[in-house]
C-alpha cells in the first residue's frame, strides 16, 4: 500500500473520529458521562452504526498500534503493536470501501472514547512494564467488547459482502483478544 493511500485512509478515519466526537460532545448533557458495560448499552445498531464504530476503532487502533510497537518495553509487545497497525490499516481500507451507506456515529460511544482516553494515556507516560501491562489489559478488554457489541447487532446486516466482512472482523477481534490475552499470561500480568 502506498504511502498516498494510508495518508488518506489514516485522514479519513482521523475524519470520522473528529464527526463522532463532535455529535457526541453535543449529546453529553448533563456532561455526566454514563458507563454501561455489555453489548446491550449499544442495542439496534444499523450498518451505518456498525461502520463508524469499526473505522473509528480501526483508526485509533492504528495509533495504538504504532505507538505500541514505537514503545513497548517487551518485543512481544512490539510485536502485538505492530500486528495491530497492519492489521487495522487494512481494515479500515475494506471499511472505507464499504461505506456505500455511510457512516453515521453512535449516540454515547463508550467503547470508542475508551479507545481515545488509552491512546492519550500511552503517549503521556513512559515505557516500561507498566506501560505494557496497561495496553494489554485495555486491549484485551477493548477487543471482547467489540465483539460482544457486534456480535449483538448481526441480524442488523443486510447487505451479503457488509456481513462477509463483519464476520472476517470478529474472527479478527478474536485474534487481538487472544494474542493481547496471551502475551499478558506469558509477562505475568493479570487480566480481569
Amino acid at each position: 500500500m502506498t504511502h498516498t493511500r494510508v495518508s488518506i485512509l489514516l485522514a479519513s478515519g482521523a475524519l470520522l473520529i473528529a464527526s463522532a466526537a463532535s455529535a457526541q460532545q453535543r449529546m453529553k448533557g448533563s456532561g455526566i458521562p454514563v458507563r454501561k458495560e455489555a453489548a446491550t448499552s449499544y442495542p439496534d445498531l444499523n450498518e451505518r452504526n456498525m461502520t463508524a464504530l469499526m473505522a473509528s476503532g480501526d483508526s485509533l487502533e492504528v495509533e495504538i498500534g504504532q505507538l505500541a510497537h514505537e514503545k513497548g518495553s517487551d518485543q512481544r509487545v512490539r510485536g502485538f503493536g505492530l500486528m495491530l497497525a497492519n492489521d487495522h490499516t487494512a481494515h479500515l481500507a475494506r471499511t472505507l470501501e464499504m461505506t456505500f451507506a455511510g457512516f453515521e456515529p453512535i449516540r454515547d460511544d463508550v467503547s470508542t472514547q475508551r479507545l481515545r482516553e488509552l491512546l492519550s494515556w500511552l503517549q503521556a507516560n513512559p515505557p516500561g512494564v507498566d506501560w505494557d501491562a496497561r495496553l494489554l489489559r485495555a486491549l484485551a478488554q477493548h477487543h471482547q467488547r467489540v465483539m460482544e457489541i457486534l456480535s449483538h447487532n448481526i441480524e442488523n446486516i443486510h447487505d451479503h459482502d457488509f456481513e462477509d466482512h463483519f464476520k472476517k472482523t470478529l474472527t479478527s477481534l478474536a485474534k487481538h483478544r487472544d494474542v493481547a490475552k496471551s502475551i499478558a499470561t506469558t509477562l505475568g500480568v493479570s487480566l480481569p
